[in-house]
């Protein structure tokens, strides 16, 4: 996408790739639609979830960039799940219309079960209120 914006090329489609190159993986992916509105829908599709998990090789999180997109890293590459969740929250409160916020949580894609998990590490932790 950055390439897109700042070099006038295409984005290149990883889906459908047995598995993106070792040097590459480590990058965050944006998942979307071609026109690149409600694209984060994509979460729902069990067949696209499991193409991308077949690119990264493997488990991923999937952090929630908005309702138009997705981003999504390698689990065994990225940072903790407590710093992703601080890492969506802040870019919700500064960078996203909030009608087009989706979550301030992560998500995880387990390779083996084939099925999407939020990440309780990375939810905002809930305060004591004491009298």
């Amino acid at each position: 996408i950055m390439s897109e914006m700042l070099n006038h090329t295409t984005p290149e489609n990883m889906l459908g790739r047995k598995q993106i190159d070792e040097k590459k993986q480590a990058g965050m992916y944006v998942l979307s639609n071609e026109p690149r509105t409600g694209g984060a829908t994509a979460i729902l599709r069990e067949d696209v979830m499991e193409q991308v998990s077949q690119a990264l090789g493997g488990d991923y999180y999937i952090l929630p960039s908005s309702t138009h997109e997705l981003i999504c890293l390698k689990k065994q590459d990225a940072p903790s799940a407590t710093e992703l969740g601080e890492m969506v929250r802040d870019v919700n409160s500064t960078q996203v219309e909030p009608e087009d916020q989706l979550a301030d949580h992560i998500y995880v894609y387990d390779s083996e079960e084939k099925k999407v998990y939020s990440v309780r590490e990375s939810f905002l932790p809930v305060k004591e209120h004491t009298r």
